[in-house]
C-alpha cells in the first residue's frame, strides 16, 4: 500500500496545502487564516489522517474478505465466503 508515503513530510505538505485552498475556497477566508481553523470550520480532518483511516479499513476489509467472515458495513451484513 501506498499510504505509509502521507509521513514523509513534503508528501504531508502537499496534501496540506491542497485541503488549505479546497477551504479557502469553500469559506471564503483571507489567505492568514490557520489551516487548522479553516479545517475545523469546514468539519475535515487533515488529510494525512483520513488517508491512514481509508487505508486501514481497506486493509481490515480485505482481511476480513480473505478468512471469510462476517462484516457488518453501515447497517448491512456481508457473509464472504471462499
Amino acid at each position: 500500500m501506498w499510504w505509509p508515503r502521507v509521513d514523509k513530510k513534503t508528501e504531508g505538505r502537499k496534501l496540506e496545502h491542497i485541503q488549505r485552498l479546497a477551504c479557502l475556497h469553500i469559506t471564503g477566508a483571507i489567505r492568514t487564516t490557520p489551516t487548522k481553523a479553516l479545517e475545523i470550520i469546514v468539519g475535515l480532518e487533515p488529510l494525512t489522517i483520513f488517508i491512514k483511516q481509508e487505508a486501514m479499513l481497506a486493509c481490515y476489509r480485505i482481511k476480513v474478505i480473505l478468512s471469510g467472515l462476517t462484516l457488518f458495513v453501515g447497517t448491512q451484513r456481508l457473509t464472504v465466503s471462499n
